[in-house]
Order: C-alpha cells, then structure tokens, then sequence
C-alpha cells in the first residue's frame, strides 16, 4: 500500500520548511504509508524541489491513528523512478508490492523546469528510461504517474489559449503537431508504445477518466508489440481546489472544451469536485475508483473504473459539477 501524489503539493512563495510541516501535522502522520511523488510545475520554481529535498523523511503515526508504523517521503529523482525499487531501496522493513502483479513508476513531465543537476536526467534520457523500462517489465499491469494530462483540456490563458505558449506547454506531452504524424517521440508515445495500462496525472483541478476510441494516428500497433489499444487515463488533481469556482465565462469555456474531448474518447467522465481516488490491482484486475468529499469532511464514491470493463457512475451527477 502506499499515496501517489501527482504534483503541485506547495504552492506560492511560502516558507518551505513551514509548508511541510504543515504537511506532516494535517496529513502525513495521519496516513503513515509510503508517499511516491510526482513533480509538478509549482514544485519546481525553484533550483530544487522541497520533494527531492525531503526524499527518504519518515515520521511516526499519530497516537491512535488509523494505521500502525511510519510515513515516509518519497522523491528520489527530478526524472523518472520505479516506486516498487525506491521503496525497497529506503524502508527495507516495508511490505513490498506482490512481485509480477504491478510496475509503478513515476515521471517528470515539467520539460521546461527539469532542475540541471551534475549527472541527473534529461528530457530524452527519461523517455527513454520510460520506453525501455515499460518494454522491458514482466509485470501484469503497468502504471505511470505525473503531473500533466496528456488529453489537453484549454482552460488557463497562460497556458492553452496562447498559441505560442500553448505549443511549448502543451505538445511534449502529445507530440509536436508539425512532426507527430510521422514521429513517435512524445513522453505520451513513450508511455503508450512502452506498453503501459494507465497514466494517472494531476494538473487540471478535475477528477477525470478518460479513454479513447482509437490510439492517436501518428501511432503504428505494428512498431508497438506491447501497444495496449485500452490505455487509461486518470486525472486526479482536485484534492484543494477545483475549476467550479471559476468566473461564470470561464467555466462555461472549460465545459465547451471538455465536451469537445469528449468527442475523441469511448470513455469519458468528469467532475469539478474536492475529492481523491483509489488504484487497487489482482492479477486479474486494475480498478479505479473517484471519491468526492463533501461540506460535511465525508467521502463517497462518484465513479469507478475497472479494466477489463467499463466505467461506472455511481449517481446522476457525473460530467458537470
């Protein structure tokens, strides 16, 4: 057992050191499990992330918790790393994930912000970690994790609605559109031809699940042995903050654009909620399932998926809210 984290864990220009103790006083040792992180775009305005900083941190429970034992924080790489061997590697005594049964492996998707360090990872040394290490793994199920979608949803000015810097933000993601229909060369491409299952992601304040009708044009099966055709996306970034509070236009912008993804997907489902969600796998099954929090502090399920099979809504009020 263990939380993923998707990224953008502080925000602003706050002390650091303040910010993570705050974070170990209301979460951490209340959940004392293994924490894998992904680095987002607010993590890394600095020369290096307070994640990485704090790799290997571990703290007691509080006194009657809910679970036994210890958290420990874990980030050991501004690139990629396999959750599975880090957390062998820093809490030798913990239970280790079934071997063969799953292949947990985060990325940095921050292109732009990737900190320099003497011998750390680069853009393309990281895909290609990523392809090699997905090809490569003889686990049932494969399971990336970063901070940005790979399905675009325009929502923020800065980001999307200038082209210029739309392209830059967006594209390392899904491929240049100049050049993605004759290379295959995007960290998208490299999770997808590696062969993973799902992408669990944040970024967009959302909790979203989406599937397509086809894998994107630019991509041959035949190059692909290991392509799995159902490759899942979660988006889970709606734990503080969503976009429902945003001004009535802009909402109604976002709604338009999410229906316009829709139109690509054979799978699609999405709320604008405070919420989380659970990854549990068999050998026979990768389940996931959202939960929305309420004014009341109480979660309760709002959807779930399965692979093999279809995604569930559990009530009307999946897609806009």
């Amino acid at each position: 057992a263990g939380v993923v984290s998707t990224g953008d864990d502080f925000y602003g220009k706050a002390d650091e050191e303040l910010a993570f103790a705050a974070l170990e006083r209301d979460m951490l040792r209340h959940v004392p499990l293994p924490w894998f992180t992904a680095l987002g775009n607010h993590d890394l305005g600095r020369t290096l992330a307070l994640q990485r900083r704090r790799h290997g941190c571990s703290g007691p429970a509080v006194a009657g918790g809910t679970f036994g034992g210890r958290w420990t924080w874990l980030c050991p790489s501004v690139g990629a790393y396999s959750a599975g061997e880090e957390l062998a590697r820093c809490c030798p005594e913990a239970p280790r994930f079934p071997e063969g049964l799953v292949d947990l492996v985060a990325v940095n998707t921050n292109k732009f912000l990737m900190p320099a360090e003497s011998g750390g990872p680069t853009w393309e040394g990281q895909k290609r970690w990523l392809r090699d290490r997905l090809a490569g793994s003889q686990a049932r199920w494969k399971v990336v994790i970063g901070h940005h979608p790979i399905e675009f949803v325009p929502q923020s000015l800065l980001e999307h609605a200038i082209p210029g810097l739309r392209y830059f933000t967006a594209t390392f993601m899904s491929g240049k559109p100049l050049v993605k229909k004759v290379f295959s060369r995007s960290l998208a491409d490299a999770m997808i031809l590696g062969g993973a299952d799902a992408y669990v992601c944040g970024h967009q304040h959302l909790l979203a699940h989406l599937l397509r009708r086809s894998p994107p044009r630019r991509l041959s099966v035949s190059r692909a042995p290991g392509h799995r055709k159902d490759f899942n996306y979660f988006i889970v970034g709606s734990s503080s903050k969503t976009e429902r509070g945003r001004a009535p236009s802009r909402w109604s912008r976002l709604c338009y654009k999410l229906e316009k993804v829709r139109c690509k997907m054979r799978e699609f489902w999405w709320q604008s909620t405070i919420g989380f969600a659970t990854l549990q796998v068999t050998p026979e099954q990768l389940s996931v399932e959202f939960f929305a929090v309420g004014s009341d502090g109480r979660a309760r399920r709002v959807y779930r998926k399965s692979q093999p099979g279809e995604g569930v809504s559990d009530g009307s009020s999946a897609g806009r809210k």
